[in-house]
Order: C-alpha cells, then structure tokens, then sequence
C-alpha cells in the first residue's frame, strides 16, 4: 500500500461549500489499524453512536503551498450528526455533533474532482451507527472533530429490516465502499445489527 504524505502544511482552515458534479478518485491513505470483527472494531473506537447525518456538508482542505490554493493535497468533508442513542463514549441523546469524514470534492482543470482518501460519502438525512474517535489537539488540521475509528468499517447503515432477514450486497449497494470489500463489510454489518438488536 503506498501512502499519501505529502499534506503536511495547514494553510486553510475553514470550511467551504463542496462543489457539485463531481468525477471520484480514489487515493489511499496509510493506516495502523484495522478490525476484522465487531470486539476489534469496538476496542479501536471510543465512541458507538446512532443517529442521522445532516443534510449541512463543508469540507475542510489541507494546502502543500499558498501559491498553488487550486490544488489541495487532502481534505475531509465535515457533517453534523444528531444522535439518537449512545452505546459508548460520553455523548448525549439529543446532542449534535460534527463527523469529518476523510474525502472532498474540488475543480481541477474544469473538472470536479471527488476525491476519495479511503472513504465512500455518506448520504445526507440518511440513519448509521457510527464508530468514532475524537480528533485531539495532537492533530491541529482535525482537532474538535469526530471521524470514524477505521475508515468506512467505522459507518454503517441502520437498515429497515428484521434482524432475522439477511443483509446482502443489494443492502449496500449505494454506499459506494472503496476501502474494503462488499464480504468484509457485509459480515461486521452483520455483528453491528446483532449488537444492536441486543442493546
């Protein structure tokens, strides 16, 4: 896996409109942690959340140099998400937060770029449990923010269906995943719904 690590100067730090219309790519970014199942995933995250993402998306962009601002080297794209339920972690019910998940979407060359750090969109108005860490003053590009613990194996949709029904690709179809593949993602989903029918 090669790694992204040339976004290592802040030079903008606010949030701005996302541009509409956009062409993805898909860029890797370097990791230590991974789950393979729901005790791993836990254990990684220090929040376990439900609730429904706000349709209020800006994205927050990390420049390599002020005289090149047309072209950033990373960002994230920053939600509110009001939340339903806690499972873990000191958050509220009730309570709005800020998820800043890792992908923006920016023009160059005329054409609007989506660009995906490891990490499909999530969709607006739309209901996930959510597995966070919160960004500390250790890393000033994201600190104050929530983001998912492992990537796209940190979101996961609450589907409108018995537990008792299978889950199955069509179930996940629209997530768009480009980190982890449709079987990995689709049995911690399976461990996620159990978890919540129990809780």
């Amino acid at each position: 896996m090669s790694c992204n690590t040339d976004a290592t100067v802040l030079l903008d730090s606010s949030l701005q409109a996302i541009p509409a219309n956009s062409k993805s790519v898909f860029k890797r970014l370097c990791y230590i942690n991974d789950a393979s199942n729901f005790k791993e995933l836990s254990d990684l995250s220090n929040y376990i959340i439900v609730g429904t993402l706000q349709d209020d998306a800006k994205q927050k962009l990390y420049y390599a140099d002020s005289k090149i601002e047309y072209q950033a080297l990373y960002g994230v794209t920053v939600s509110s998400f009001r939340i339903y339920k806690v499972f873990k972690g000191n958050l509220k019910e009730g309570e709005t937060i800020k998820i800043a998940e890792t992908y923006f979407t920016q023009e160059n060359n005329g054409d609007m770029i989506q660009y995906l750090m490891d990490y499909g969109p999530s969709e607006p108005n739309r209901e996930y449990v959510f597995f966070l860490n919160k960004e500390d003053d250790k890393n000033e590009f994201l600190e104050g923010y929530f983001s998912p613990s492992i990537r796209e194996k940190g979101r996961y949709p609450v589907l409108n269906k018995p537990l008792f029904e299978e889950v199955t690709s069509q179930d996940i179809q629209d997530l768009k995943l480009v980190s982890v593949t449709e079987n990995e993602y689709l049995s911690l989903l399976k461990e996620v719904r159990a978890f919540l029918n129990v809780h």
